[in-house]
């Protein structure tokens, strides 16, 4: 899964983990740009619009992914609040945290897209 912090022991030799990390990142990112590119119906979307919107969303999933794994490791406890449920809670906090930061990029995105409309037709 793209975004999953890696804990220390999980098989990647300690050589790999910054190409790992580019794979992850960049694999991130084009995600967030395909969605953006091919998720909205219309036809005049430019990659270079995208791109910032795609590299903030990455940015953001990857920073969220990162701060939930510390929290939810060293701050709560969600077995101790919600039982067998915990898990599933996690998930759900998780999830909706992520769909925050996807549809927080797509607004970047078309704000960036607007930005660039307003400066290539402003009159010289």
């Amino acid at each position: 899964m793209i975004g999953v912090a890696t804990p220390s022991g999980c098989g990647i030799p300690s050589g790999k983990k910054p190409v790992f990390q580019r794979v992850r990142n960049g694999g991130a990112a084009a995600i967030a740009a395909t969605l953006y590119r091919y998720g909205p119906s219309r036809e005049d979307a430019r990659w270079t619009w995208i791109t910032p919107g795609s590299l903030f969303t990455a940015l953001g999933w990857l920073l969220l992914t990162s701060l939930f794994g510390f929290y939810i490791g060293r701050v709560t406890d969600y077995g101790a609040i919600y039982g067998s449920l915990g898990a599933l809670m996690a998930l759900l906090i998780f999830t909706y945290a992520a769909a925050n930061v996807v549809v927080f990029g797509a607004e970047f995105a078309v704000e960036w897209a607007r930005a660039c409309d307003t400066r290539s037709s402003a009159p010289a």
